[in-house]
């Protein structure tokens, strides 16, 4: 077995790239949080957190190895990172001085979160009384993760993405523990950093403007309106003819169901035409009728009024199987909006063209 000491100083650099978790000042909650809009301004403040270092060598017939920590004195700055890393002198005891040697560094922060990290390889120099450690050329890079604490624990957080119109295009979900959010550094002044609390509060950090927390945006005062697939609804008076073309396509009928409102007196009814087409020029062989609260349909023909007393009823139409017929679910696309005529009928429901009611 030979052992190896350090002898000659590491040669060392820092740089902002990538690599495992770390952990900047913590976070109440603020209104901005300036040290995730881009990688340099990050990196400046993780040397800010800085509390110790380490260093390790390893190989593959290793006997045994030591490594170090030593803590980061003076005001936090790179020198002083690059100070404590150079004054430590980890060893190894190896069977083989063949094999490539493994040099590891890493700067933490008080809690234990890697800040930065770095390593090279080398192999054993011979020299006066036996075989020592190589010079090793380090480059340090920043974390690619960074718990951020918050004043409560934490639920949930997750990175939003938006193109350049400002439209959402995705999230990113991050992990969280306790009171951290554990940001991924490669986001950093970009999209959104959303927060939830366990305490219901919920916070959003533009990382594009400064990272500046955001509100949001309430909506109010809108119009809705929407149909109901097939359905056309009328209310009826008087004497009335409905006339009204449902859509057809290479003989499939998006067929429409009436619903009719008939408000008469007492036990009265009142006759209801119905002059109804395909747009491509077929008509229905009869209609099925059902009074509501009923289970029961009727075939009532086509071509003459139908009676109906004051209540609700559906009527739909029928139509020669060798000419027409419904859709299939996946052919459902052709429903749209509905327009129908009433003659001498209010119109409610899907759309319809008020009549003149010039008959009541």
């Amino acid at each position: 077995m030979k052992f190896l000491s350090l002898l000659s100083a590491l040669t060392l650099s820092t740089l902002i790239g990538a690599h495992t978790n770390a952990q900047l000042p913590p976070a109440q909650n603020p209104l901005q949080l300036p040290f995730l809009v881009s990688r340099s301004v990050l990196g400046t403040f993780a040397v800010e957190s800085a509390a110790l270092a380490q260093a390790g060598i390893s190989a593959s017939t290793e006997n045994f190895a030591t490594y170090q920590s030593v803590a980061i004195q003076s005001n936090h700055t790179s020198a002083d990172i690059l100070n404590a890393l150079s004054s430590i002198h980890p060893s190894i005891g190896v069977d083989n001085v063949n094999d490539p040697l493994h040099l590891w560094l890493q700067v933490q922060n008080a809690d234990g979160d890697i800040l930065f990290y770095g390593n090279d390889s080398g192999w054993a120099v011979y020299g006066p009384g036996g075989y020592y450690l190589p010079t090793f050329n380090v480059t340090l890079v920043l974390a690619d993760s960074i718990p951020i604490s918050f004043s409560s624990p934490v639920s949930d957080a997750y990175m939003r993405y938006t193109d350049a119109s400002g439209q959402t295009q995705g999230s990113n979900p991050l992990y969280v523990r306790g009171n951290k959010v554990y940001f991924n550094t490669d986001d950093v002044g970009s999209g959104d950093l959303v927060v939830d609390l366990k305490d219901g509060t919920h916070l959003v950090y533009d990382l594009r403007n400064g990272g500046r927390e955001t509100s949001a945006v309430m909506l109010t005062g809108g119009h809705q309106s929407a149909t109901i697939e097939g359905f056309v609804g009328v209310t009826v008076t008087g004497v009335t003819n409905i006339v009204d073309i449902v859509k057809s396509s290479n003989g499939i009928v998006y067929n429409h169901a009436y619903e009719l409102n008939v408000v008469v007196p007492g036990n009265a009814t009142v006759p209801v035409t119905l002059s109804i087409r395909s747009s491509e020029g077929y008509y229905p062989i009869g209609f099925m009728v059902r009074q509501r609260g009923t289970t029961n349909w009727q075939n009532a023909p086509a071509g003459s009024a139908i009676n109906f007393g004051g209540t609700v009823w559906y009527v739909i139409p029928v139509w020669n199987p060798q000419q027409l017929s419904e859709p299939t679910p996946n052919q459902n696309g052709g429903y749209g909006p509905v327009t129908t005529t009433m003659e001498n009928a209010k119109g409610a429901g899907s759309e319809p063209t008020p009549a003149t009611n010039s008959g009541q």
